[in-house]
Order: structure tokens, then C-alpha cells, then sequence
């Protein structure tokens, strides 16, 4: 090893160099420990033998002119410390082997993950997750654990499913964005894109599929969909002062539609409709925005009496 790390003097490397000519598997052999001697030197150059001892039997031989006579012994010498190096290495890297997951808590400020899969992950204010580092031959799935809030966007693999477990709950994905928000009270969950699983985490029977844009809360009475607000049917409305929808029907339906001569009608104020619509449709809706009263006078003939906003 001292010729290795260059401590010999010109007299001790011509000896040590003659050693070598006198084999072509000496050479061999100190190739072969040159190689890992490099190894080791990457490895933060361990060492777990006494190299000056066993140089020491190297010069020992050297100077009783038993070169010859010993070489081969010299050559096991050098093979088990190589055996050894070799096993030292084993061993460092079994136990310095990165965790398999790892922890990130947030305080007053956002974070972003981006996991080994390609999955990332925004994680909330005030939360922590758990989230895998590496992955061998043995994973059956991509594991998550989750306190607080994060939005998950999952890369695709079709043969290791997401998993994300949260509180009493967990999620199933292969590939999608999602958004989940957890509470005391419960968990809020929010499919933004593709398919996933919502289910009780000890009872997987219970679950409940969530497509896009769908919302459900898990809490301890069950898993609930969020139904969303209903929306305001638009019918290409549009407002109207009563006085210009007047004109319009009018217009329109002239031979169907008058007012009568005492008709009570508030000319200035306005009326949210479509005029598209049948004469009698934009009766009934007349009806349900405003005050309104009128009568046939024929099958499809209508006369207003009262018209007024509510």
C-alpha cells in the first residue's frame, strides 16, 4: 500500500518492481488491488486493516532476499486485504443505504416535493407528509402519509398504484391530480383530474369512486359526496324594461297578444327573459319574476291585466 500512496523510496519501488516482472499474475493480481484501491479512495478511502503491519512482512521478505521463495505468500497477503476492502465496502453501503422515506413538515409557508417517480406534491401551511425516497424490487406501491393539507399531481404507473393514507383514510390513484384538505372534523377531498378511490382506511369496503370535478368529506359518520350548488339555468336571457318587452311581444304576436283597458302595469321597471322562447313560456316566467295576471280571450290569444315586479 505504500507503494500505492507513493511513500517508497526510489531503491524500495525498483525492488517492489522487480517483484512484479518476475509474474505475469503477480501483475495481475496488483492491478486487481489498484482497482479497488481507487474504489476505496471514492469511498472516502476506508480502512480496516493495518497497512503499515502488513507492508512491514513485505519489507521483512524484501531485505532476506526471500523474494522468490515468498511471492506467492506475498500475493495471498495482498488478495485478503483486497478480500477485505471488498467486504468493508459491502458492509458501508448496506448500512449507509439511503431511508426509505423521509419527512417534511411546513409551518407559515407552502412547499413543493418532487418525488423519485416524478410525482409532485404542493404541500399546505401547517402540515406534514411522509413520502418515499427509493423504491426496490419489493415496492407494490408508491405510500404516502399526509397531516394537513396538499395538492397531489400523480405521475402514471400502471403496475405501482399511489397510495396516500390520511387520518382514517386513504386514497387509490395511478394517475391524477387531486387536492386534499384535512381537518379535526374530517377530510375534503377534491378530484381536480382523473379517476381516484376515496376509502375507509381499516374497512376498504367502504369507499366511494370520485371522477372529475367530483367532492366528497370523510368523517366519522361515513364518506359523503359534495353535491355541487345548482346553477342558474341561463335561457340567453337578457333584461328588459317591461314597457320595451311590451313592444316586443306586441310586435311579435300581434294578433294574440293585447292589454286590457285597465290594465295595472309598472312601465319602468325590469324583467330578466328570454324572448326565444313560446309566447306562453315567457308567460309562465313572467309569472314566477314578476306579479302577473292574464286571461285568454281566444286559444292562443292572452290579455294582461296586471304586470309589476315582485
Amino acid at each position: 500500500m505504500d507503494y500505492l500512496n507513493g511513500n517508497l523510496s526510489e531503491e524500495e519501488k525498483e525492488r517492489f518492481l522487480l517483484l512484479l516482472d518476475s509474474s505475469d499474475a503477480d501483475k495481475k493480481e496488483f492491478e486487481f488491488i489498484q482497482k479497488v484501491n481507487r474504489s476505496s479512495e471514492d469511498l472516502g478511502d476506508i480502512r480496516i486493516f493495518d497497512e503499515e503491519k502488513e507492508w512491514a512482512k513485505i519489507e521483512s521478505l524484501l531485505d532476506n532476499n526471500q523474494v522468490k521463495s515468498k511471492a506467492p505468500r506475498i500475493i495471498r497477503i495482498m488478495a485478503i486485504a483486497a478480500s477485505i476492502l471488498l467486504f468493508g465496502f459491502a458492509i458501508n453501503y448496506f448500512f449507509k443505504q439511503e431511508p426509505l422515506y423521509k419527512e417534511m413538515i411546513t409551518k407559515d409557508s407552502l412547499d413543493t416535493i418532487m418525488l423519485i417517480d416524478g410525482s409532485k406534491v404542493y404541500l399546505g401551511k401547517n402540515s406534514r407528509i411522509k413520502y418515499f425516497v427509493r423504491q426496490d424490487k419489493k415496492t407494490n406501491r408508491r405510500y404516502v402519509e399526509l397531516e394537513g393539507n396538499a395538492t397531489f399531481d400523480i405521475a402514471h404507473n400502471k403496475d405501482l398504484p399511489f397510495v396516500v393514507k390520511v387520518g382514517d383514510a386513504g386514497i387509490d390513484v395511478l394517475g391524477t391530480v387531486f387536492k386534499i384538505d384535512a381537518v379535526p372534523a374530517g377530510i375534503g377531498v377534491e378530484n381536480i383530474m382523473g379517476l381516484i378511490n376515496l376509502f375507509e382506511w381499516k374497512n376498504a369496503s367502504n369507499n366511494l369512486i370520485l371522477k372529475q370535478g367530483d367532492k366528497a368529506v370523510f368523517t366519522s359518520d361515513g364518506i359523503r359526496k359534495v353535491l355541487p350548488k345548482p346553477k342558474k339555468v341561463d335561457l340567453l336571457g337578457k333584461y328588459y324594461k317591461v314597457e320595451n318587452l311590451l313592444d316586443i311581444l306586441f310586435n311579435k304576436y300581434e294578433t294574440r297578444m293585447s292589454t286590457a283597458p285597465y290594465a295595472d302595469i309598472i312601465m319602468e321597471d325590469t324583467v330578466f327573459i328570454d324572448i326565444n322562447q313560446p309566447l306562453e313560456s315567457i308567460l309562465s316566467q313572467l309569472d314566477s319574476t314578476a306579479v302577473l295576471k292574464y286571461r285568454k280571450t281566444c286559444k292562443n290569444c292572452f290579455e294582461i291585466s296586471v304586470l309589476k315586479s315582485k
